[in-house]
């Protein structure tokens, strides 16, 4: 069980910008549940489901939180973060521009408070042929059933519900907010985010 914030900072990496999705970039452990999850909606349902986002950098996090909120909301928003303990995340949003697509919700997690930051979620579809794809049916029944058989979380069971999400549940439930994703106080996520600068440049040839 993830219960040490600091071992998640190697998937913390505020360099990237963006998402992707390949499965390497998931956390081994629950990358090889994933693979399995995969396995038995073939071999179970001859439904094929293939990753669309594994992780989404806590700057992408931050511009789909923020396409459908006005720049009111967003600015009210920064500055309680900032008042709560990170300045570094009020200032990345600060910063960002934002592609107003208004009215269209794309995610209520904000940046460093989605799994898909941490390695530990993944959104997957389902492939009815070769580069098609289809975003409803039983497919995702069946992926959420699979999901839970597997110990996985699935976004299917979220008041929102997102069926085509998949999480791992090896984390500190006291951790865990009603979006389904961590709840670090943003005191710790500073830190964290100070924390992998230090490695990252640690990491640089002199």
């Amino acid at each position: 069980m993830y219960t040490d914030s600091t071992k998640l900072v190697k998937y913390f990496d505020i360099t990237r910008v963006g998402k992707s999705r390949d499965l390497e970039t998931l956390e081994p452990v629950f990358r090889a549940s994933v693979e399995n999850l995969i396995g038995k909606m073939a071999d179970k349902h001859g439904q094929v489901m293939k990753p669309f986002v594994t992780y989404r950098s806590p700057m992408q996090q931050y511009v789909e939180w923020a396409s459908s909120r006005s720049p009111l909301v967003i600015f009210n928003q920064a500055k309680k973060i900032s008042d709560a303990g990170s300045t570094s995340v009020a200032n990345m949003m600060a910063i960002t521009e934002i592609p107003r697509t208004s009215g269209v919700w794309k995610s209520d997690a904000l940046p460093f408070r989605s799994l898909h930051q941490y390695g530990l979620a993944v959104d997957l579809y389902h492939e009815i042929t070769p580069g098609v794809a289809v975003w409803v049916g039983k497919a995702y029944d069946n992926l959420m059933i699979e999901a839970e058989r597997l110990g996985l979380m699935s976004g299917g069971r979220f008041t929102k519900r997102d069926g085509v999400h998949v999480q791992s549940s090896q984390f500190d439930p006291a951790k865990r907010n009603t979006l389904g994703g961590f709840e670090f106080s943003w005191t710790e996520i500073e830190y964290l985010i100070q924390l992998s600068a230090k490695r990252l440049a640690d990491s640089k040839p002199v």
